[in-house]
């Protein structure tokens, strides 16, 4: 805290003696100061359309806004009476008042890793645990205590237009803008031009990689399952609408079973060919054969 006290008493002093030669504008410090405010930004459907109440700016000191920024402290609520071009009538608004102010950092102590990084509130920081990394860098990585990680140790290449070097990755990867406009659309990233490819196209792309879990064996026995369903249930409808595959099927093996009982029936109940007169002739000569000799047998027609 004594070194943050010690800069800024030093900073300040140069910065006064600069504006004393009239070189630099003078900074403005945290302080409630009448400002321009919009009563109904961005419609603007109230009159009045802009009005100047106080609110809180400046820098804190000499610390930069990036690291303390100038915050109310205290505000009052004022009523604001309006005229509706629209309906003409007068309507009330409330709008805040900044009656005092104070500085605040930035960051947050929510923004610190727990694990590796402390909160320093009076550098408005995190700050790394650890000088040496508590678990070895991978090859090719490197400690960096100021942001407690592994970062890479090697020298950065000359990237494309479309990708940036990444210190993580320790390669090029795609600007973030691919990222950002491949999820707009709904879509994934392609690594090797930073395109945007389908969610079933980068699927299969990685077919070949060992940790996916994916195979095209198993993607092509999935795909054909699924077309193999489709097609039932669309053979389905139209066999109740007396067309399709199982309806053509089955026309064929009705039209063949009543062809063959149609034949069978008349083998059966035909004399001159069936087995019938066969059977009565073999019995009719076995009659004759046994009776004596020079015993008349009766006709056929009185038999």
């Amino acid at each position: 805290m004594e070194i943050w006290i010690v800069v800024s008493v030093v900073f300040s002093y140069i910065c006064t003696a600069i504006i004393a030669k009239g070189d630099m504008i003078a900074n403005e410090y945290c302080m409630p100061r009448p400002t321009l405010v919009d009563i109904d930004r961005p419609t603007y459907n109230f009159f009045p359309y802009v009005v100047k109440l106080n609110r809180c700016g400046g820098s804190c000191n000499s610390i930069a806004p990036n690291i303390k920024h100038c915050v109310p402290t205290s505000s009052t609520d004022i009523k604001i009476t309006v005229f509706s071009p629209i309906t003409g009538g007068t309507h009330t608004i409330v709008q805040k008042n900044h009656t005092a102010c104070g500085c605040q950092c930035v960051a947050k102590a929510t923004d610190c890793d727990p694990d590796t990084q402390t909160w320093k509130p009076d550098h408005c920081r995190c700050e790394c645990k650890y000088k040496e990394p508590p678990v070895p860098c991978p090859a090719g990585s490197k400690w960096d205590s100021g942001k407690c990680k592994c970062v890479c140790s090697t020298v950065p290449e000359k990237c494309s237009n479309k990708k940036v070097w990444s210190t993580e990755t320790c390669g090029c990867v795609c600007h973030q803008r691919h990222y950002n406009r491949c999820a707009r659309k709904g879509k994934m990233v392609d690594e090797t031009d930073c395109g945007c490819i389908s969610m079933s196209a980068a699927v299969i792309g990685n077919k070949d990689d060992s940790n996916s879990g994916i195979s095209k064996e198993y993607l092509v026995v999935v795909l054909a399952v699924q077309f193999g369903v489709l097609f039932m249930v669309f053979d389905c409808i139209l066999y109740t609408k007396q067309a399709g595959v199982i309806y053509t099927l089955k026309k064929k093996c009705s039209s063949k079973n009543s062809a063959f009982n149609s034949t069978d029936s008349e083998s059966s109940c035909d004399p001159a060919s069936g087995s019938q007169h066969g059977t009565w002739e073999s019995t009719e000569n076995i009659v004759e054969s046994e009776l004596p000799p020079g015993t008349n047998t009766l006709p056929r027609s009185e038999a």
